[in-house]
């Protein structure tokens, strides 16, 4: 791999590390996106997924915001069943 790939595969790692919230003025929505891997412990039986997450905030004041986000979990277990799991949560963010 090239060192200018290198350079523009660490910006955009790090440009994805930003949070939304932060980016986010007084008094605005935000949208928080992404990508999430779940490695389970071999005693579940559960077989690791890439999946997403997405969520919205909002930004009362310079140092506290509220996010509603949610996650999907597409998995298999070990003897083929599969098990989808939808998640939500409402997290406050204070700085």
């Amino acid at each position: 791999m090239s060192l200018r790939t290198q350079i523009s595969s660490a910006l955009l790692v790090l440009v994805g590390l930003i949070s939304p919230a932060v980016l986010a003025d007084e008094g605005e929505f935000y949208l928080a996106h992404g990508v999430q891997w779940m490695d389970f412990d071999d005693t579940t039986g559960l077989k690791e997924d890439v999946n997403y997450f997405l969520g919205i905030g909002y930004d009362f004041t310079d140092r506290l915001s509220f996010e509603l986000s949610t996650f999907d979990l597409d998995t298999k277990v070990s003897g083929g069943r599969e098990i989808d799991i939808d998640h939500y949560k409402l997290d406050p963010s204070t700085i």
